[in-house]
Order: C-alpha cells, then structure tokens, then sequence
C-alpha cells in the first residue's frame, strides 16, 4: 500500500515549494539579463503576474491528481468508521459494508454520520 502522505513534513514542503516560486520569478524578473530592457514596473507585473499563473498551475495540479491511492482512501473510510462507531458510540450494522456507493462513500459510513452529530 502506498503512503499518502509525509506527515507533518509534507506541510514544511510545500512552504518551501511556495518559497521557491517567490524566489525564482524573482530572480528571472530582477536580475536576469533577459527583460533588461524592462522597466521596473514591467518587471514588477512579470514578477507578480508569474507567482499567480505558477501557483495556479501548483493548485491545477493538486486538483486534477490528488496523492490519495485507492488504498489509502478505503483505509481513511474504515478509520472515519471506527472513530464513529469506537468513539463517539455510534450504532451501526454488526457488519462494516464497504461498497462504494454513487458519491464514493461506503453507505455504512454515510449511515453513521447521519446518527453521529459531532461538533
């Protein structure tokens, strides 16, 4: 099964990975002999204009693939189960069923987070 995630370091990543957009578009706007012949507005909307299109892209991509394996999602949906049925005290079939249903979910998870009204 593969891992969904690093942990508390996937956070620390993607900082660096925003970090890293800032300082290249800055380094391409500010100081490379390619727009010399800009103004320094002109670099400054180049630089601006290019952060939001590289984030853009940095957001299309988490969007059209998401790192959630299959595997991982089915053991996300038994762990939202047992934290209703273990925790809160929710009741439930004696049988976890975990056929999908048209949305994704498992209709025994749906069924329980109508009866388990957590705030």
């Amino acid at each position: 099964m593969e891992v969904s995630s690093i942990g508390a370091w996937e956070g620390v990543f993607d900082r660096i990975l925003k970090l890293a957009v800032l300082s290249n578009m800055g380094i391409v706007c500010f100081t490379s002999r390619v727009l010399v012949h800009w103004s320094v507005q002109g670099r400054l909307a180049c630089f601006v204009l290019g952060c939001m299109g590289l984030y853009a892209a940095l957001e299309a991509v988490d969007l059209f693939h998401p790192p959630v394996d299959e595997g991982v999602a089915v053991q996300l949906r038994r762990q939202a189960v047992y934290n209703q049925r273990v925790v809160h005290g929710a009741q439930g079939d004696s049988v976890y069923d975990e056929a999908p249903v048209a949305d994704g979910e498992c209709a025994d998870s749906r069924r329980l987070a109508a009866q388990t009204h957590v705030v």
